[in-house]
């Protein structure tokens, strides 16, 4: 599940706007803990997703 950060730095590069799903978040240049605090926000939700039988959020 680690692509989420990925998909993260990445997406930065051609855009100011990360976009996951229904997520949509600003993310200024080098804020890493604003990077993170989402994708734990995100992995924590894809756990509760997989325990009630869905299988992803992406």
């Amino acid at each position: 599940m680690g692509t989420i950060c990925e998909l993260a730095h990445i997406t930065k590069k051609y855009d100011d706007h990360v976009v996951l799903d229904d997520f949509q978040l600003s993310i200024e240049e080098g804020d890493m803990v604003a990077i993170m605090g989402m994708c734990k926000i995100l992995l924590d939700g894809a756990y509760e997703w997989k325990k009630m039988g869905r299988r992803s959020i992406i």
